[in-house]
């Protein structure tokens, strides 16, 4: 199956990044402490979701029928997706949380979420999420 790939604002997400970085954007360190804590809250409900449907991928139960398998197929094959789906929306959390502490010059706490991104990219989707 291929890999289920969204557009859930990487470009945007490095523009801010890069503006940041550059200076062009700054945000009071208070802020960025408000909205670190927002997509924290998030995050925990993403991956919450992640880990519920990631224990119902593999359901069995649906007869040993073609036609019911090619159904149990059908909607692991969904899950999957939404699997993949949930997990570049956490991944684009993480960034947009460094992003904003870059903004706030918190620049440790920004490698750490960067170091955050990288590490969920490479246990949950795989290298191609780690390249940013």
């Amino acid at each position: 199956m291929a890999k289920t790939v969204f557009d859930y604002g990487q470009a945007d997400i490095a523009a801010f990044k890069q503006g940041a970085q550059n200076g062009s954007i700054q945000f009071d360190p208070q802020v960025v402490t408000d909205v670190v804590r927002v997509y924290d809250t998030l995050i925990t409900g993403l991956t919450d979701e992640l880990n519920r449907i990631k224990r119902v991928t593999n359901q069995t139960g649906f007869g040993g029928f073609p036609s019911t398998q090619q159904l149990a197929a059908g909607f692991a094959g969904k899950a999957e997706q939404f699997v993949a789906v949930l997990g570049q929306f956490i991944e684009g959390a993480i960034r947009l949380q460094e992003a904003y502490l870059i903004a706030g010059d918190r620049i440790q706490e920004a490698d750490s979420k960067n170091a955050q991104a990288l590490q969920f990219a490479a246990q949950n989707l795989g290298t191609e999420g780690a390249k940013q």
